[in-house]
């Protein structure tokens, strides 16, 4: 937040003197640097004379975010990527103006970055594919299509399913549903990942909160949380709003966090996180031992749950194999007092072999795919029944 803050003043700086900054895009009295989105600004000039003058001042603000910002004793070069278009004329409604400064600005980056693209018929066939996409992102959660599928955590031991990991996915009104490895990595780039990230809490809250209607109020749920989501500063507030929303016992919601997004800003990402597990929330460190792979921090980070990547799991193919490396980690996340999770299980052969080390819990396709929400309850319900039989 402090360095878009930054950004924020030297875009005002760029705008003329008689007008004001303001931060409501509902105000178009004057010209306006509005907060649009993780680390998007819209920039409204009401009355500006021309488009010549429109694009002196997207040149300006060009220059003067791309200015070196001093951080924590580096220097960030910053690649704005503007799109300008002239309302109403080339746009009648609100969102037919939000579609179309998005395909200029995604045009933008396209062509290099670190300039400006004006909106033109070409945006709408050039960009039509990638820009459009992209365009369509950003109003996913507007037009309510995002999804939360739900993959069951099974204890090792009883079979019983004790909670799920919920991984977003996007419903796309034309294009059905889209893979995540396909709109996730454009969410992180526009910086859409943070008000993604809000309502994939928000609705995960909302979640528990209806299982302990349908009587498993032992049912867990993870969220995955960006490194974005950890740099914005409003973590905390998210998780404790959607608990009090939901009114559910803040230990049945973990946040998995990656070992990157964890180091990248290892003091800032302690601080947040401790405080939010003061809450009585959980936390996990997800796909271990496919990043720093350094063991020392296991010590001073605030984590509950240790889960184990799939690369590990999967050096597993019949009974009798052996995976030292995956058996170390398992009794050191344990000596350590850490819940383990082994992910991507899909034999009997590793699900018995994490067993005999240990594992408490397991993920993967050996007992159930990622489901929606009517399907994971009705697997819930199906195998409670069993189990009672």
């Amino acid at each position: 937040d402090r360095l878009l803050r930054i950004l924020a003043r030297r875009i005002a700086r760029c705008v003329r003197e008689t007008d004001e900054v303001c931060w409501s895009p509902t105000d178009t009295t004057h010209a306006c640097a509005a907060r649009y989105g993780g680390d998007e600004f819209m920039v409204l000039l009401p009355n500006i004379k021309g488009r010549q003058n429109a694009e002196t001042v997207a040149t300006r603000v060009l220059e003067a975010v791309s200015e070196p910002v001093a951080w924590e004793g580096k220097e960030l070069v910053i690649t704005p990527s503007i799109g300008l278009l002239e309302f109403p004329r080339q746009s009648q409604t609100v969102e037919e103006l939000l579609r179309s400064v998005a395909l200029a600005t995604a045009r933008a980056k396209l062509l290099g970055r670190n300039r400006y693209e004006l909106y033109s018929s070409e945006c709408e066939t050039r960009t039509a594919g990638q820009a459009g996409f992209e365009a369509d992102l950003h109003q996913a959660l507007e037009k309510d299509e995002l999804r939360l599928h739900y993959q069951p955590k099974v204890n090792v031991i009883t079979g019983r399913v004790e909670g799920a990991e919920a991984l977003l996915r996007w419903e796309h009104s034309t294009r059905g549903l889209v893979a995540p490895n396909e709109f996730i990595p454009l969410a992180e780039e526009s910086g859409r990942i943070v008000p993604f990230g809000a309502w994939v809490i928000h609705e995960a809250c909302r979640q528990l909160a209806q299982w302990s209607t349908n009587g498993w109020g032992h049912l867990k749920v993870a969220v995955n949380v960006a490194s974005l989501q950890l740099k914005d500063g409003g973590l905390y507030s998210v998780v404790r709003d959607a608990l009090c929303s939901a009114g559910v016992d803040p230990s049945r919601l973990t946040l998995e966090l990656t070992e990157s997004s964890v180091i990248e800003s290892a003091q800032e990402c302690i601080e947040t996180l401790s405080t939010i597990r003061k809450l009585g929330v959980r936390l996990s460190l997800d796909d271990f031992g496919t990043g720093y792979s350094s063991l020392s921090y296991l010590e001073y980070l605030p984590i509950d749950e240790l889960k184990i990547d799939r690369s590990f799991v999967s050096k597993i193919n019949a009974p009798g194999d052996e995976a030292p490396i995956l058996r170390a980690v398992i009794a050191m996340a344990r000596s350590l007092g850490l819940q383990v999770v082994a992910e991507g299980v899909e034999t009997e052969a590793q699900l018995d072999y994490i067993g005999r080390h240990s594992c408490e819990l397991y993920q993967g396709y050996l007992f159930s795919r990622p489901l929606p929400k009517q399907e994971f309850a009705e697997l819930v319900r199906d195998a409670d029944q069993n189990q009672a039989s």
